[in-house]
């Protein structure tokens, strides 16, 4: 199994279960793979796991795609149910679970980064109350690089051909720049030695669940 990419798709599933969402849906899937491709330089990860083009409903990337028919073809992963193109449904098998424990108890570091990260994310994510569909694309619409080509863009393309690659994370991404950011801002703390990256991962996912509702209270009140 290729490290990175399969088995980040195995520990999103893995730690949704963990958490008490055995059945996963696909935008979902996509969507925290989007927040940690943000994130991963938090966790010492600079290399790109996968790549992100503007799409319908947010950020996508067909490799995820086809990661989840790869992990299915192997029995590492079970489609639950599909709605057409619109909507499908995973699960980590114990096949799955096995090779994924397998993995992290080779003391890869890398596989213990991406594990750490994933299951930071998922948390911070459920403290935040950010469980639907809809919540966590209203979520990932508030990033800032992910913002900045929604105002250029005048609408999704309609095909992926047509669809812009979204920015890679480094050192100028606006995500970055946010979570340096929280770093600096937290250090100002009295009595904080150090920030770990699970507080930096929920804060950074708190300022944009801030910007969702204030991007919501806006309109309201426009309308």
């Amino acid at each position: 199994m290729q490290p990175g990419r399969s088995i980040l798709i195995l520990q999103i599933l893995a730690k949704a279960k963990k958490l008490g969402e055995p059945i996963v849906p696909r935008t979902k899937v996509v969507k925290v793979a989007y927040l940690a491709e943000m994130l991963r330089p938090t966790y010492n990860m600079w290399w790109t796991i996968f790549e992100f083009v503007r799409f319908h409903y947010g950020p996508y990337s067909i490799e995820i795609r086809a990661r989840l028919d790869f992990l299915i073809f192997h029995g590492l992963a079970r489609l639950v149910g599909s709605q057409g193109e619109a909507a499908a449904f995973y699960e980590i098998t114990k096949r799955g679970s096995d090779a994924l424990a397998k993995a992290i108890g080779t003391g890869d570091w890398r596989v213990r980064a991406s594990d750490e990260m994933i299951e930071d994310i998922s948390w911070s994510l459920q403290t935040l109350n950010v469980k639907t569909v809809d919540d966590i694309c209203k979520l990932v619409y508030r990033e800032p690089a992910f913002l900045e080509v929604l105002q250029q863009e005048a609408g999704p393309p309609h095909s992926l051909r047509d669809a812009p690659n979204l920015p890679i994370t480094g050192a100028d991404h606006p995500s970055m720049t946010l979570q340096v950011l929280i770093m600096e801002v937290a250090k100002r703390r009295p009595n904080i030695m150090d920030i770990t990256p699970r507080e930096i991962t929920r804060l950074y996912l708190m300022m944009l669940l801030l910007e969702t509702e204030r991007a919501r209270a806006t309109q309201e009140l426009a309308a």
